[in-house]
């Protein structure tokens, strides 16, 4: 132990009553129905940053280097975009594939 420093254990009983009051039921709405997001609804995003962490900081976003063909594009509504911004993330997605033709080459 480091001189100067003193260190006092003071034991105390302790009693704890918790009590609940009768359980009540609420009543919600159901949720509305999903609807799938379009791609270019997400055209004025600012998405990932990469100087987030300030100037002298930047980490650029990650590039797909291995499997690169797998990348899923989307329509932007400017062109074939591999990159989905969202409001600071972005998301690059793997194209969904068909387990009997790829299972031999996915990672275990």
């Amino acid at each position: 132990m480091d001189e100067g420093i003193r260190v006092a254990v003071v034991s105390l009983p302790l009693r704890l009553s918790v009590s609940l009051g009768p359980a009540s039921v609420e009543t919600t709405r159901p949720a509305p129905a999903a609807s799938e997001a379009v791609a270019r609804e997400y055209r004025d995003r600012d998405g990932y940053r990469a100087d987030i962490l300030g100037p002298g900081f930047a980490v650029p976003l990650p590039r797909v280097t291995r499997a690169a063909g797998d990348v899923l594009t989307v329509d932007d509504g400017i062109g074939e975009a591999s990159v989905l911004h969202d409001q600071h993330v972005s998301v690059v997605m793997r194209r969904p594939i068909s387990r009997g033709t790829r299972a031999s080459s996915m990672p275990a």
